[in-house]
């Protein structure tokens, strides 16, 4: 894997981390009740994404060839959807911890 390569993956893999965290409620068309972007338009903007990295592939002209450069773009594009929820879940967990620290110390303080 050479940096062209690695570059190329990088950007997919940032580009849906930054969708995750891209605040779409500001545009109440595009979001649902709960203010998460709508199905259909979040699978677009993924789609989207590995379909740009494979032309950029091929703009690259790397000698890869399309299959194994799609399962690396799909491989990296999962991990760019997975780490944004994984990366919430610690959050929650972390203020969990610290919530059930605080009524521990209150318990014992009175």
């Amino acid at each position: 894997m050479n940096i062209v390569e690695l570059l190329i993956l990088t950007l997919v893999f940032v580009a849906l981390v930054a969708g995750h965290f891209f605040p779409w409620h500001w545009l109440p068309v595009l979001v649902n009740e709960r203010g998460n972007l709508k199905r259909v338009l979040a699978y677009s903007y993924g789609s989207t994404c590995v379909l740009l990295g494979m032309a950029a592939y091929e703009f690259s002209l790397l000698p890869t060839s399309q299959t194994e450069a799609l399962i690396k773009l799909y491989l990296f594009a999962a991990m760019g959807t997975i780490a944004p929820r994984i990366l919430l879940r610690f959050r929650e967990m972390g203020w969990a911890l610290e919530e059930q620290d605080e009524s521990t110390n209150k318990g014992r303080s009175q």
